[in-house]
């Protein structure tokens, strides 16, 4: 499967991949960087002629040539989960397939907002001590603390620090969240949540003790689980921009360098691990059983 382009609107997409369709070539339409939609073609031996077509579509594509009828009136056809898979044989109408709301990403930004200026990382609060790991408290059942300190963050009144710490890593909360939501669903991605939550906590608690905070090490969990996805099971949906991932992968050397000051590496790592993890070993399980 290759990408051949990117078209500046969706409906422009939709329109190719329309035409593509009626040809009988298997393509996808996704959603690129900068608000462009890419053209997928996942069959290899009609890639020369699908890329020799959209040149010439991005020249004339209101050419009479690229002109499709509509769909015969039928039955509904079912309902696509991915919004941006399409079989050749469903309606180009379904690849804005209705995919779920990203409740639970949202839910997640508040309440780190609602926790960081209630109860900030670091404060000495009835709250900020609830949600702090402890293992007294641990041993006393109280489990919920492997999750709770990523939802604390540096106060917003430390400065420029405390600002960018919650800024960025609810920036990317939203950017990963939403897709993997839309997704794997609001059940399967709380539970992903959670699961990095917790790995990515106790991997700092371990290394380092108590007295961290923050949504990064879910982050770079969320950043794991997309990376693996996207290059192992290509038809999946997921996309993730290179620029993107030099970001992330720059800035986790950097810290893990020390030039950043104090940062929770471990709950970096161990959360990328866990993401890459969760992401690799459905597939490498799915592929080991169809060789076995």
């Amino acid at each position: 499967m290759r990408q051949i382009g990117t078209c500046e609107t969706r409906p422009l997409a939709d329109r190719f991949f329309s035409y593509l369709r009626v040809q009988g070539v298997d393509s996808e339409v996704r959603e690129a960087s900068a608000g462009r939609w890419a053209v997928w073609v996942l069959d290899e031996d009609a890639m020369r002629s699908a890329r020799e077509a959209f040149t010439k579509f991005c020249t004339q594509p209101q050419a009479a040539q690229f002109d499709t009828p509509p769909p015969a009136a039928s039955a509904p056809t079912a309902a696509i989960p991915s919004p941006w898979r399409v079989s050749p044989a469903a309606p180009v109408a379904a690849a804005v397939g209705a995919a779920v709301f990203p409740s639970a990403t949202w839910i997640l930004i508040a309440l780190s907002i609602g926790a960081t200026l209630l109860a900030p990382l670091g404060s000495d609060q009835e709250l900020a001590r609830l949600l702090r790991i402890s293992p007294v408290a641990l041993r006393q059942g109280e489990i919920w603390r492997l999750i709770t300190p990523v939802f604390q963050h540096l106060a917003l009144t430390a400065g420029g620090a405390g600002f960018l710490h919650l800024l960025f890593n609810m920036m990317w909360l939203r950017d990963f969240g939403v897709k993997i939501e839309t997704k794997l669903g609001t059940a399967g991605f709380l539970i992903l949540f959670a699961l990095l939550a917790v790995v990515s906590n106790s991997a700092q608690f371990l290394a380092a003790g108590a007295g961290f905070g923050g949504m990064s090490g879910v982050v770079y969990g969320l950043f794991g689980y997309i990376w693996v996805k996207a290059r192992r099971e290509p038809r999946s949906g997921y996309t993730l921009d290179s620029s993107t991932a030099w970001v992330l992968v720059a800035w986790f050397v950097l810290c893990a360098a020390g030039l950043c000051g104090p940062v929770a590496n471990w709950a970096h790592g161990g959360g990328l691990l866990a993401g890459a993890l969760c992401a690799f070993l459905p597939s490498w399980w799915r592929a080991r059983g169809k060789s076995g």
